[in-house]
C-alpha cells in the first residue's frame, strides 16, 4: 500500500498539487510551441513562445515538454518501429528546441506531476462539469 507522508499530505492540501510538482511546467510542442505542420517540419515557433519560455526559465521553473510524438500508442498506431520513433522525435525535439532558444529541463510523452499544464488541446476544469461537457460536445 502506498502511504503519503504527514508532511507531504499537508503540502498537497496546502497548495493543490504533490511536493515533486512544486514549481514544474509541462509546455506541449504541437500547436502550443510550433505550428503542426509536417511530422518533422521546419516551422518557426509561434509568436510569443520563446519569450514566454525564457519568462518561465527566469522565474526558477522547471520546464518539461510533453508531446505526443513520444507516445507508444502513436507509434504502435502508425506500425513504426519504437526505439526508431523515439530516437527520431527525441532527436528532432531536441534540435528544434535548442535552434530557436527554447530552454527545457525535460522531455516526456507521460503526464507527469506539475502545477500546470499549458496545451492547445486543454479543457479547463473548475468542477464546471457541465460547462465541460458542452465544451467537448463542440468538439
Amino acid at each position: 500500500m502506498i502511504r503519503d507522508s504527514d508532511e507531504s499530505r499537508q503540502f498537497f492540501l496546502s497548495k493543490g498539487h504533490p511536493p515533486v510538482a512544486d514549481r514544474t511546467i509541462c509546455v506541449d510542442f504541437d500547436q502550443t510551441l510550433y505550428p503542426y505542420g509536417e511530422l518533422y517540419g521546419d516551422q518557426e515557433p509561434l509568436p510569443g513562445a520563446v519569450a514566454a519560455m525564457q519568462q518561465f526559465r527566469d522565474a526558477g521553473l522547471k520546464i518539461v515538454i510533453f508531446t505526443s510524438r513520444l507516445s507508444p500508442v502513436w507509434w504502435s498506431a502508425e506500425g513504426w518501429d519504437h526505439s526508431e520513433a523515439e530516437r527520431l522525435q527525441r532527436v528532432y525535439i531536441t534540435s528544434k528546441l535548442n535552434h530557436d532558444g527554447i530552454p527545457f529541463d525535460k522531455l516526456t510523452g507521460e503526464k507527469i506531476p506539475a502545477i500546470a499544464y499549458i496545451d492547445d488541446k486543454a479543457v479547463e476544469f473548475k468542477n464546471n462539469w457541465a460547462e465541460v461537457a458542452e465544451r467537448v460536445a463542440r468538439l
